[in-house]
């Protein structure tokens, strides 16, 4: 598994529209804030995720899940020489819009929480 993150060389500058975001919890604020601060030879994992923020992998897994839904990461699937599915996370500064998303699965999962979303705000009074 690797990570690429979207980064401006020699700075630590992290932005902070994620923070802004009323529909990102704060575990994935957080997550993604700890990612952009990381070096960029950092050897990104889930496990490596684990450690560091002392979380299980269910719970970095499902905030990985909810950072790709709401566009500030792509996972891209490919085959390794073995024919075992690796996964590349991009990590972008800014959340992407939903055409920008081509894998079929994560675009799935997009559609789902945007009509999850828009029923829950109609549900309120």
């Amino acid at each position: 598994m690797k990570f690429i993150i979207e980064k401006l060389d020699g700075y630590q500058i992290m932005p902070t529209e994620h923070l802004r975001n009323k529909d990102l919890s704060l575990k994935a604020k957080g997550l993604l804030s700890i990612m952009y601060s990381l070096p960029n030879d950092w050897d990104y994992s889930v496990l490596g995720l684990c450690k560091i923020t002392n979380t299980g992998i269910t719970s970095i897994r499902h905030t990985l899940e909810e950072l790709e839904l709401q566009g500030y990461l792509f996972r891209e699937e490919k085959k390794n020489e073995k024919g075992q599915f690796e996964y590349i996370y991009h990590v972008y500064f800014k959340a992407k819009r939903p055409e920008k998303i081509t894998n079929v699965t994560g675009l799935r999962r997009f559609k789902t929480a945007l009509n999850k979303r828009a029923s829950n705000k109609s549900n309120r009074i």
